[in-house]
């Protein structure tokens, strides 16, 4: 049985690299000029051995965008448990910063999801499941404001929907921002200057600074 498990953990470890190489290569070449034999050559591998793990290669395609989420989502969680946010308006601005620390950290993971949506054509289930990690982000906005709320700790004026889909697009702009000005971005000035914004639409009841 402990044979079994390390056997898939490592079957798992290997759909990992292949899928990462996948990512890199389509943010070297482009969606439409990566294919299973740039990806053997990326990884100096024979394709045989990437057929093995997805026997076509659409399977493979259709891993990325749930990879990519996965690896975003782990990323935030760690921030959000490194910082410990005192309360629901932290957890946005911490949130946000997550996700923008994965972006650049994962700058290779960003360009496949601005390929996609630059290209919804191109793969149907891409663009559902981009549609999907938008949506979850904002429900996450709108989960905090919701909880600030309930809790004492803010007030705001207007459609809660409507600010937590304004926050989640505030993100996605500075992802994009940032690969037009990622030499020259400093991660704590932009959040500083975020957070007194946002506290001018979310009017906190116990703000001493």
């Amino acid at each position: 049985m402990i044979e079994y498990f390390i056997f898939e953990l490592k079957m798992a470890d290997k759909k990992t690299i292949i899928i990462e190489a996948t990512i890199s290569a389509i943010a070297k070449y482009g969606l439409n000029k990566t294919n299973a034999q740039v990806i053997a050559k990326e990884l100096k591998m024979a394709q045989s051995s990437i057929f093995y793990h997805f026997p076509q290669q659409q399977q493979l395609f259709d891993s990325l965008i749930e990879h990519i989420a996965k690896v975003n989502g782990t990323v935030v969680k760690d921030l959000l448990a490194k910082v410990n946010a005192r309360n629901n308006f932290e957890k946005i601005c911490q949130y946000i910063k997550g996700n923008l620390q994965w972006a650049i950290s994962h700058r290779d993971h960003v360009t496949v999801l601005l390929y996609s949506l630059a290209d919804g054509s191109y793969n149907e289930k891409f663009s559902k499941d981009i549609t999907k990690i938008l949506k979850t982000a904002e429900d996450k906005f709108y989960f905090y404001l919701v909880s600030g709320i309930a809790e004492g700790e803010f007030s705001v004026n207007g459609n809660l929907r409507s600010l937590a889909k304004l926050i989640n697009q505030s993100v996605n702009g500075s992802v994009v921002t940032y690969f037009h000005l990622h030499n020259d971005w400093d991660l704590d000035t932009y959040m500083h200057e975020l957070t007194l914004h946002l506290k001018e639409i979310i009017h906190l009841k116990n703000d001493k600074e």
